[in-house]
C-alpha cells in the first residue's frame, strides 16, 4: 500500500484533469467574439464589426482565422446559442438582421462586403468554420470535434438544423 501513496497526487491531478476534459466536453468550447466600433450604451448593435472571434483553452486563448463572411455567420450563431436554424432560415434572419446588414458601418471608410446569403452558401461557410474551429482547437489543446461544438442535426421533415452548443462572451471595444 505505501508504495501506492507516492503516486496519490499523480492519480489525483489525472482524475482531476479527466473531469475537467468531460465537463469542457459537456459544456463545449468557450469563444470570445470582440465586437469593435461599438457605440457606448448598446450591446451587439448595428454598425459594429466583428474584430475576430478565439476559442479559450486551458491555458490560452486563440483567434479563429475567418474571412468576413465567415466571422458574420459564427457571430451569428454566438448571438443565437444553442438555437437550431436550417440554413434557409439562417439565411433569411441574417439577410434581414440590422447587424449584419448594417455590419461596421460605424467605421468610415469600410465598405461591408458581405453579399446575400444562400443556403448553400451558409452549409458551405460552416464547414469552412468547423475547419478553422479544428485548427484552434489544436492549437489550445482542446480535444473537441467541431462538428460536436457547430453542430447539425436533423429537424422537422428531415431538414438539416444547426446550433452552436459552446459557451461565450462578447467584448465590446469603442475605437
Amino acid at each position: 500500500m505505501k508504495d501506492n501513496e507516492g503516486l496519490q497526487p499523480l492519480i489525483e491531478a489525472v482524475a482531476f484533469a479527466l473531469a475537467a476534459q468531460r465537463q469542457l466536453v459537456a459544456m463545449g468550447p468557450h469563444f470570445i467574439v470582440v465586437h469593435r466600433f461599438h457605440r457606448p450604451g448598446t450591446l451587439c448593435v448595428q454598425g459594429e464589426l466583428v474584430g475576430g472571434i478565439s476559442v479559450h483553452g486551458d491555458l490560452e486563448e486563440c483567434r479563429i482565422s475567418l474571412s468576413s463572411t465567415a466571422l458574420l455567420i459564427l457571430d451569428f450563431f454566438c448571438r443565437h446559442q444553442r438555437r437550431y436554424f436550417s440554413a434557409q432560415r439562417a439565411a433569411d434572419v441574417m439577410n434581414n438582421d440590422p447587424f449584419v446588414i448594417r455590419h461596421a458601418s460605424n467605421v468610415r471608410g469600410y465598405r461591408n462586403r458581405v453579399g446575400t446569403l444562400t443556403p448553400a452558401s451558409v452549409r458551405v461557410y460552416i464547414q469552412r468554420i468547423r475547419e478553422q474551429m479544428a485548427e484552434a482547437f489544436q492549437r489550445v489543446g482542446l480535444n473537441i470535434d467541431p462538428s460536436r461544438v457547430l453542430v447539425s442535426e436533423a429537424g422537422e421533415s428531415n431538414v438539416v438544423e444547426f446550433a452552436l452548443l459552446a459557451s461565450r462572451e462578447f467584448i465590446h471595444l469603442d475605437d
